[in-house]
């Protein structure tokens, strides 16, 4: 018996020796077959180029989410690619920061080190967040201390106003920036502002900010929202907007008289492209959009976006609304657009013969206005031998309704307009697309309209036309 468990117990040893040499090889060969792949074969070159498409949507995001940064994960499968990654600067220079999950000091050394990184590229920098304690200003100090590198910067941060003074007022030159974005919590002045007027320039003997030294290179796509009128034309008199092409003013709001205008002076924009305009719904700044056209002069805008909403939710009358559209227009000798967005407005028609040159028409209709669509299309609708016809060189057509549109939409008459763009007997341009937002409850109705198989035979003939379903 004793033999027996002595042969027993050598031959487990034996099984375990040669388990254990299987396992050598079996580890020496998935080595080796890992040496082969041919992932392992591309030059270094390609392969960082290979890490930056991948990283280039989010890279380097601290949002609280307890996924790592895409350089992070990367830099963490081998050596060979955490080599690659720390070479690549590219990886590292595109920065989204949110501090009410970040302010913790950990983070701060995580961040620290990722961005060192970037070596001296430009930045692309997204700062935002309500965050809590006093972690986080340590964080954005630093952050502050990389201004002179920012080229991009989405500012959305509602802390407290005083640290955030504090915090901006060691704001320095900013010679790379050209795209900046900015969202304030509504109806308070920005810290940001201030500072940042006070960076762009090297001395403060004028007030106004008119004859100060520049200390930047041009802005070229300036966004901002819930921010003050008055703080946003202190922003565009200075000499670093003069080469915006793209402007966004969001959900404007405040008082802005016209003795305030003239202080400041006529606004030349002379290389934008697109303009966009929101506000609230405020009396105060009904009263101060007028003001506001005067002084601004785009002389070369081909592409607006007008919210007119604001006007009807103010109690604004449909006459005076149109007046605020049209001296837009006049008061900012942009009669050259050709890409026009308007959304809650009833006489089109008024409004679309001062821009004959359009050739690219969006209308977002609310629920209120809906009644009045169907004479815009009667306008709209080309006959032969018309003398003065409504856009006679559209091409593009984007209509979006937020209510339920039947029994107030003929469709009919809507395909009926559109025939009669599309091949003309008598304008110089061609429609060439149509787009049309309509509530996802109107789907059967729509799709079981003549009007509707009108327009699926004319995108058969080579029109293009899309139906976009919203919820």
């Amino acid at each position: 018996m004793l033999c027996c468990d002595e042969d027993i117990k050598e031959l487990q040893q034996k099984l375990d020796r040669l388990k254990h040499k299987r396992h050598t090889v079996e580890t020496y060969l998935r080595l080796r077959d890992s040496q082969r792949a041919p992932i392992r074969k591309l030059p270094a070159e390609i392969l960082a180029e290979i890490f930056h498409l991948f990283c280039n949507e989010e890279g380097l995001a601290f949002t609280g989410t307890k996924k790592l940064p895409q350089p992070l994960i990367l830099s963490a499968v081998c050596l060979g690619w955490r080599t690659v990654a720390f070479a690549n600067p590219r990886l590292w220079s595109k920065v989204d920061v949110d501090l009410f999950f970040v302010a913790k000091p950990s983070y701060t050394e995580v961040i620290r080190a990722s961005v060192t990184r970037s070596r001296r590229l430009p930045l692309y920098l997204n700062i935002h967040g309500r965050p809590q304690g006093c972690a986080w200003e340590d964080l954005l100090c630093y952050l502050v201390e990389l201004a002179p590198r920012w080229e991009h910067l989405s500012y959305n941060l509602n802390a407290d106003r005083g640290t955030l003074r504090r915090v901006f007022s060691s704001l320095n030159a900013l010679p790379c920036l050209k795209s900046l974005d900015v969202r304030v919590p509504a109806f308070l002045p920005c810290p940001f502002f201030s500072a940042l007027r006070q960076a762009w320039f090297r001395n403060h003997s004028d007030t106004m900010s008119k004859q100060l030294t520049p200390h930047t290179t041009s802005l070229t796509t300036l966004r901002l929202a819930n921010v003050l009128v008055d703080e946003i034309f202190r922003l565009l008199v200075m000499d670093c907007c003069k080469s915006l092409t793209s402007l966004s003013l969001l959900k404007l709001f405040g008082d802005y008289g016209e003795s305030e205008f003239e202080e400041m002076g006529l606004i030349s924009l002379p290389h934008l492209d697109d303009l966009e305009i929101s506000g609230s719904c405020e009396h105060d700044l009904i009263s101060t959009l007028p003001h506001l056209y005067e002084y601004l002069d785009l002389p070369s805008l081909p592409s607006l976006t007008l919210s007119t909403s604001i006007y009807c939710m103010a109690g604004v009358s449909e006459q005076t609304l149109v007046e605020h559209v049209a001296n837009f227009i006049n008061y900012t000798q942009c009669t050259s657009l050709q890409t026009l967005s308007l959304s809650s407005v009833h006489d089109l028609v008024s409004i679309l013969r001062l821009v004959p040159d359009l050739k690219s028409f969006r209308y977002h209709s609310e629920a209120k206005w809906g009644q009045y669509f169907p004479g815009f299309v009667s306008s709209m609708t080309l006959s032969f031998g018309e003398a003065n016809p409504i856009l006679p060189s559209l091409q593009e057509l984007e209509v979006v309704f937020t209510c339920s549109i039947f029994p107030l939409f003929d469709f009919e008459a809507f395909s009926d307009m559109i025939r009669s763009r599309w091949k003309p007997e008598n304008a110089d341009g061609l429609l060439e697309r149509v787009e049309i937002t309509v509530p996802i409850e109107n789907c059967e109705e729509l799709m079981c309209s003549k009007g509707y198989c009108a327009m699926v035979a004319m995108q058969d003939e080579g029109l293009d036309f899309e139906v976009v379903w919203k919820d």
